[in-house]
């Protein structure tokens, strides 16, 4: 296969490169200055005609000669278009030897199949008047329909079937009165409504379209355009060709007109344009309000079936399939196309294309272009081998007679084609262009809507070997599935073992092996909290803690059951712990009884197919935090146990646009940004995340040798990103990149919530501490109700993973929680379940010491150990409960924020931030609503990295708050004097 066009490849290269040089800048305009609201039309001031014509009028062509009196070029510069004579110039038409004049007036297509003999119904939307049949006279200038196009009163109306006249109940005094400048209901009486109803025919332009918002289309939304400000008009020639009457490029329309040819402020997107259409990413659904036809099936008309849904099925049409909000199909298209001509033979075997954009991915000229496509099945004469045009209209038409013969008859001898007596039906597609419905940047494809796992373009329909950018992965030959003593589990009825199993072929126990599989290894159990000591247990760990099994299918398995693994945990059914992972793969099940191998899917030795491959992110997610891939409206609800990462920081992977998600966000409609730039440029976990020797893909270009992130160690943007000729807005740089993390900067917000506090000295009914979250008004556990303002990291100087100080953006959890005397372990949960409840209600003497308005309940707000008293009594129940001597504790720790990143315009740029110009400028950070005990929290053994040069204060309303001293720059400032003069 020849190479593609090498713009195209430099765009699809460059794409996973992430952010560097151009996003790392001030300079986010593109080279070429997008300015499209200069390149607009002005339109000149239209004359007031309400004063105008004394006199009402008879018809039509009455009020168009009263026009002409002051306007006498106007019908013939009408008759000499396209609009009037529903023809174009002569064209060569691919397939043809000569060329050809071509439009409605002798084509067909496959909704309402051809005007011949049909003329009454189709020509109500000709610009004319009177167009009943053959003989219409298009010479006549009185015939020319000036309303249609220039009233503004809204009660211009043409009537039913009635060729184009208008309907007897309107005024056209008071139309004509009103005449003005084409509006879009002008345009759209017509073209909305065409293939017989309201948006039928286009995706792309229906009723929706009379008073959009800027969802429906951003031009005519956000900035009130109308259809002449694109399809500009000279001596009333229409700028604009429609595909299914025309086949050549003459007089299009085009985004360019208006906008520069690289209209974005990100180099990777231009370098797209050059090969794919505006269209293509801007038009990501079609029909986005109002259902548009899909399918037609004139095979199934006539008949009597028990269908009363319209949409489905009508007797004088036949079958229809409807969809609204769908995505486009993605073809090659160079402007010119292929046109069915009534009389071409056609393979009734096949679908016959009546329109089809010509184009392919060698063509230089050719782009990824967005289309409906229409399929039908129509009539076709079974001798000749063509389609045929059937009379449906008046009394003897198959719309009141239902007599195909006699419908064909007719129609063949109008429309010049010979009639066999034979006919059947066979399947047509007819391609269409999508050019309107556009969105802004907001609602615009993103990368993975083309490039990810669930990409939307049939990359090799359009010529290519695979995916661009898609990482092909072989396919996993048969795992055999064994037990601890290597025989079949199918056999057996045993659980299953990973080392029996996965080690056939992996040497598990080999150090390089281990070295490049060994990623979690080194994490600490005793610096985890217990809840996430439990996702280690019979885990991701390799090699496994003495006692546990490793898991391989939790981060190989593309669909792994983590909640049954937890649960299989939790029951005291550890051996199938692995076995439960595979529970949804339908090579177990878990029955009354327990786990049940099903013996029809695993082979007489043991052999089973499972969807294994690298590791993904759901996989990651499972244990680390919300991980999204981008599709439905993103909802994260918070519980206080799962989610980790997104519980202690509110970081959420996903490449969806903020404001798209399902969430009640501050401000949501500006957030256009995705929720991390990384996500969005096909950036996954385990690129940055990896064992070493992984990725290939992503080698870093800048890094030096000795800091080259090895394994378990997270590879730093330095490994991707290279600053140098970069941030040339920014004083001293070079001191900045060395002092600053990038993240500081890059993750200036977080738009979820996070952890805040964690009252674990009280318990809840249902056994769990009280946890309160930051950036959030609501109840964070009701995604629907709870409302997010999101918070901005505190920025201090804290000590990376290479051991360097720099500033990086964290998020402070404080905890509270009982001990036993001096051992800062916390009491067991069922001692303080114990001290707290008796069965499921809370002990009476802990309500009569903390329920102050005297309801006999207990809520959030007086859930707190505040008083002397009853601290003293749940000292004393925890006593009771086998504590032998309870101590009020308290911790705080440092999370430090990696993900959330963003670039361009939503980059920090406020110094004052890091360079407060007065000491009224240093920002609190709220720590806790309240301090149980008056108990100050100190940092926890782990979140020493972090220097908290500040104090603890007290707020008025008893909230709890951290006060820096100084400004960051000048913490560290004297952090890197101390550590120099160090011996």
């Amino acid at each position: 296969m020849a190479a593609p066009h090498r713009a195209l490849t430099i765009a699809l290269l460059v794409l996973p490169l992430l952010v560097s040089g151009v996003a790392c800048t001030d300079k986010t305009e593109s080279p070429e200055t997008d300015r499209p609201g200069d390149s607009l039309p002005q339109h000149p001031l239209h004359t007031d005609h309400s004063s105008f014509f004394q006199t009402p009028f008879r018809d039509g062509p009455s009020v168009t000669r009263a026009c002409l009196e002051c306007h006498p070029n106007a019908a013939a510069e009408i008759m000499a278009t396209a609009h009037w004579n529903w023809q174009g110039e002569e064209v060569m038409v691919p397939g043809h030897a000569t060329p050809l004049r071509i439009g409605k007036r002798n084509l067909i297509n496959n909704f309402c199949i051809g005007i011949q003999s049909n003329w009454p119904a189709c020509t109500r939307c000709h610009i004319g008047y009177g167009w009943q049949d053959a003989d219409f006279d298009f010479s006549d200038p009185s015939r020319v329909d000036c309303l249609v196009c220039h009233d503004s009163s809204g009660s211009y109306l043409k009537q039913e079937d009635g060729a184009g006249v208008p309907d007897a109940s309107v005024d056209l005094l008071r139309v004509a009165r009103s005449v003005a400048m084409p509006m879009r209901q002008n345009c759209g009486s017509c073209h909305f409504q065409g293939g017989g109803g309201n948006a039928v025919k286009h995706g792309d332009m229906d009723e929706t379209l009379l008073f959009p918002s800027a969802r429906i289309d951003v031009h005519m939304g956000r900035h009130d355009m109308q259809c002449i400000d694109c399809h500009r008009t000279e001596q009333h020639r229409i700028r604009g060709r429609s595909m299914s009457v025309s086949v050549d490029k003459q007089n299009r329309v085009r985004c360019d007109d208006c906008h520069a040819p690289r209209p974005h402020a990100d180099t990777r997107l231009n370098l797209h344009t050059d090969r794919v259409a505006c269209q293509a990413c801007h038009i990501p659904y079609m029909a986005v309000d109002t259902g548009t036809k899909l399918n037609w099936d004139w095979s199934q008309a006539g008949q009597d079936l028990d269908i009363t849904d319209e949409h489905q099925y009508l007797k004088i049409k036949g079958r229809f399939t409807w969809a609204k909000k769908v995505p486009p199909e993605y073809y090659w298209y160079n402007e010119t196309s292929r046109r069915y001509i009534a009389g071409d033979r056609i393979d009734p075997a096949v679908p016959t294309p009546i329109t089809a954009p010509l184009g392919e991915r060698n063509d230089p000229s050719a782009q990824i272009w967005p289309f409906k496509v229409h399929r039908g099945r129509q009539p076709y004469d079974v001798t000749y081998q063509y389609f045929l045009i059937p009379n449906v209209h008046g009394d003897q038409g198959f719309w009141s007679a239902f007599d195909w013969p006699a419908a064909l008859r007719v129609g063949a001898e109008l429309s010049g084609l010979a009639f066999s007596g034979l006919y059947d039906f066979a399947p047509t597609e007819m391609y269409i262009p999508l050019s309107h419905m556009v969105t802004g940047a907001d609602q615009a494809l993103q990368c993975r809507d083309c490039h990810g796992a669930r990409g939307r373009l049939d990359w090799q329909a359009l010529g290519y070997p695979d995916a661009p950018l898609y990482r092909k992965v072989a396919q996993h030959e048969p795992v055999y599935l064994f037990d601890a003593a290597g025989e079949p589990v199918s056999t057996s009825g045993k659980p299953l073992s990973v080392t029996a199993s996965c080690g056939l072929c992996h040497e598990l126990e080999d150090p390089d092996f281990i070295d490049s599989h060994g990623y979690h290894s080194s994490v600490q159990d005793a610096l985890l909290p217990p809840q996430r000591r439990q996702l280690m247990l019979d885990g991701p760990r390799l090699p496994a803690a003495p006692g546990e099994q490793m898991n391989c299918f939790l981060c190989h398995l593309a669909r792994a059951d983590h909640a049954a693994r937890q649960t299989a945990i939790a029951a005291d059914m550890p051996d199938w712990s692995v076995t439960a992972t595979l529970l949804g793969t339908g090579l177990v099940e878990l029955t009354a009884e327990g786990f049940r191998w099903n013996e029809e899917r695993i082979g007489d030795e043991g052999e089973a197919q499972l969807e294994l491959g690298p590791v993904r992110e759901a996989g990651c997610g499972a244990c680390h935090g919300k991980v999204h891939d981008g599709s439905g409206p993103l909802l994260v609800t918070l519980d206080g146990s799962t989610l980790w990462t997104t519980e202690k920081t509110g970081q959420v992977f996903s490449p969806q646009r903020i404001s798209l998600s399902g969430m009640n966000l501050a401000g949501k409609d500006a957030l256009d940004m995705a929720w991390d730039v990384h996500a969005e440029r096909l950036v996954s976990c385990g690129d940055c995340h990896y064992s070493k020797g992984r990725p290939q893909r992503l080698a870093g270009r800048a890094t030096a040798a000795d800091v080259e992130p090895t394994q378990g160690i997270r590879r730093r943007c330095e490994s991707c990103h290279s600053l140098a000729g970069t941030h040339d807005w920014l004083p001293e740089p070079e001191r900045h990149f060395k002092a600053v993390a990038c993240e500081s900067c890059h993750v200036p917000h977080l738009a979820m919530a996070a952890q805040q506090a964690i009252d674990d000295t009280v318990v809840q009914l249902d056994g769990s501490g009280l946890v309160s979250y930051r950036g959030t008004v609501g109840e964070v556990r009701e995604p629907g109700t709870a409302y997010l303002r999101g918070y901005r990291p505190l920025l201090r100087v804290g000590t990376t993973a290479r051991g360097d100080r720099q500033v990086l953006p964290y998020n402070l959890v404080s905890r509270w929680y009982w001990s036993d005397a001096e051992s800062d372990t916390p009491v067991a949960s069922e001692l303080l379940r114990r001290a707290w409840l008796d069965g499921k209600r809370y002990a009476a003497e802990v309500v009569q010491a903390l329920d102050s308005n005297g309801d006999g309940q207990l809520d959030s707000r007086e859930l707190r150990l505040q008083s002397a008293a009853s601290i003293n009594r749940i000292k004393k129940r925890l006593r009771d409960a086998g504590v032998a001597e309870p101590t009020l504790r308290a911790e705080l720790r440092a999370y430090h924020i990696h993900h959330n990143v963003r670039h361009g315009e939503q980059v920090q740029r406020d110094c004052t931030l890091c360079h407060p110009e007065q000491p009224d400028q240093l920002q609190t950070f709220d720590l806790a609503p309240y301090v149980p005990g008056a108990v100050m929290p100190v940092l926890a053994r782990g979140s020493t990295a972090i220097v908290l040069d500040g104090e603890l204060l007290t707020a008025p309303d008893g909230s709890l708050k951290f006060a820096p001293q100084r400004g960051v720059a000048e913490s560290f400032q004297m952090l890197d004097i101390t550590q120099r003069s160090q011996p």
